[in-house]
């Protein structure tokens, strides 16, 4: 199964593309994640928003298939009172809303997740941090890989 996780930003989006494959360990089968990229993408939020729906729908077009993801997990972005962040919000559900137009066209299912929801859930599995369970990859990269994984225990539950 191949799952792409996404920590959606303002400038740029990291994303996480991991293959899941079950191994047998003891006539059970256990679940190994394998990371096979991790970068971002440019949003380019400076550009006026009716000049970058276009080319944003064209990136994401070629970024679903040249990933072939068979789920995309994507974390929620939300914004409470009192933070000022509409210009943000703005950018990220944009990318959102074509991510999920993409993806329904190609037929692959796109999920949100709560931010919450995720990190906690990774605390009490695994009790550390989860940049320290991947110290090759920056912050946003660690994100996308656990918000991935997240999503897709969510899905498959």
């Amino acid at each position: 199964m191949r799952v792409l996780g996404i920590d959606p930003g303002k400038r740029q989006t990291w994303y996480s593309t991991l293959e899941m494959r079950h191994v047998s360990a003891r006539g059970q089968a256990v679940p190994i994640w394998s990371l096979i990229e991790s970068d971002h993408l440019e949003l380019n939020p400076d550009i006026p928003l009716n000049d970058r729906i276009g080319p944003t729908r064209d990136m994401l077009a070629a970024f679903i298939y040249s990933q072939r993801p068979e789920v995309v997990i994507a974390e929620r972005y939300i914004v409470r009172p009192g933070q000022g962040r509409g210009n943000n919000s703005e950018t990220i559900n944009l990318m959102l809303g074509l991510l999920f137009d993409e993806c329904s066209q190609v037929d692959v299912p796109c999920r949100l997740i709560i931010p919450s929801a995720w990190k906690t859930w990774w605390d009490r599995t695994f009790c550390r941090s989860w940049y320290d369970h991947w110290p090759q990859l920056n912050a946003h990269q660690a994100d996308a890989c656990s918000i991935g994984i997240y999503g897709y225990i969510q899905l498959t539950a």
